[in-house]
């Protein structure tokens, strides 16, 4: 089946710790997930990749390929796999998989902040580098086009836990784990993609790496023409018109003012006329034809607030994210703690199974780790995360 340009996944999705991925691992990875499309719903159809999409050839390469689908496969995000099947008939060019139904929601991003890659792009710009693909997905789940810096800090444990599943083969060595980033970081420059790595320290260790978040070109759609009568729109500016002069006569203005105001003829009626305007053209006469009317000293800037949650059909925002939800957003954090996969499902499965008894404690221990884990090194961290999820959920192990 054709392949989208496009792969987008929810920033928790992005955000949940994974090993790196090898570059046969990768371009499959991104070939699955550009078959998807918001219209395929959430019934997990069985979809199939070219292997030629993959630029897979030789021995080893299909080695590779073979490796890359068994390595899929045992991957866990949230505690589920992204596939339930994935598999290569013999002799065939096609590769069938079909996704897991419980990560739909992930991969169509219906109720979340999601993050989009332009896939095909980057093979036209030669990214072979699969560590560089990684962080700019990392990079990209952490973008806000409203943020005055796009600029974000990683500790070196987030890095660690993000970019290498919290097993790192470099822990304890920054040297070795600044030359993989700077590698990545080569590569996306290498691709024409602006990206800096600045390591933060204290003294003469390293805490932490600042690094700047490629931009992400917005374009604007072109409206649609619209079918409009003269008759019609004169009569809409009118009515602007006519409040305009009614708010500059209350307002403690210069008479001068008030009298060019005033002075401003009134539009007269026409006959209809009908012709094509664009959206654009309609907004640019109007906004001109306020700024006649008022005068230059007034001004009025709209600020519109940023919104915790994308607003939806079924959400509201300021209201409280159903259970499951915030377990689900909860048990993501906890591997940035260090906490255990084990030791962390058996936390929400107990938040789970007794709300009543549990839940108000796990979430106050979760808001208490938040603010105090700068204050505990990274190798304590872990060990604080559990007592104190033991002392506010009372809670024996």
């Amino acid at each position: 089946m054709p392949l989208h340009n496009h792969a987008s996944l929810t920033n928790e999705f992005v955000q949940f710790p994974q090993e790196p991925m090898p570059l046969t691992e990768t371009r499959l990875y991104h070939a699955a997930l550009r078959c998807l499309h918001r219209k395929t719903g959430s019934a997990a159809p069985s979809l199939c990749v070219l292997v030629k999409e993959l630029n897979v050839s030789g021995a080893v390469g299909y080695a590779q390929l073979a490796a890359a689908i068994v390595s899929l496969q045992a991957r866990r995000w949230f505690g589920e796999p992204l596939f339930l099947s994935m598999d290569r008939p013999a002799r065939e060019g096609a590769i069938d998989f079909v996704f897991n139904p419980r990560l739909m929601p992930h991969l169509l991003h219906d109720d979340a902040w999601y993050t989009t890659l332009d896939i095909a792009d980057l093979e036209k710009r030669g990214l072979r580098n699969p560590n560089a693909h990684r962080l700019l997905w990392v990079l990209r789940s952490y973008y806000r086009p409203l943020a005055a810096v796009k600029k974000k800090y990683l500790t070196i444990a987030e890095i660690e836990c993000l970019f290498f599943g919290g097993d790192s083969p470099f822990a304890g060595s920054y040297t070795r784990l600044k030359g993989w980033l700077d590698s990545a970081v080569k590569s996306l420059k290498k691709a024409g993609i602006d990206c800096t790595a600045t390591t933060k320290k204290r003294g003469m260790v390293a805490k932490g790496v600042w690094f700047t978040i490629p931009e992400i070109a917005l374009t604007r759609k072109k409206a649609a023409p619209v079918r409009q009568l003269v008759g019609n729109a004169v009569a809409a500016v009118q009515d602007t018109v006519e409040p305009v002069k009614g708010i500059v006569k209350e307002a403690a203005l210069p008479a001068a003012a008030v009298a060019l105001v005033a002075s401003a003829p009134s539009v007269a009626a026409a006959e209809p006329v009908t012709f094509t305007p664009t959206v654009e053209t309609a907004a640019d006469s109007l906004a001109a034809l306020i700024r006649q009317a008022l005068p230059h000293q007034l001004h009025c800037t709209v600020i519109e607030p940023v919104p915790s949650h994308p607003p939806t059909d079924s959400f509201v925002p300021g209201q409280k994210l159903p259970l499951r939800q915030r377990l689900i957003n909860a048990h993501a954090k906890l591997f940035t703690y260090g906490v255990s996969e084990h030791q962390a499902r058996k936390l929400c499965r107990a938040v789970l199974n007794q709300p009543e008894v549990y839940e108000t404690g796990f979430f106050r221990a979760v808001l208490k780790v938040d603010c105090e884990k700068k204050k505990v090194s990274a190798d304590k961290l872990a060990g604080f995360a559990m007592n104190t999820f033991k002392s506010e959920m009372r809670y024996i192990f």
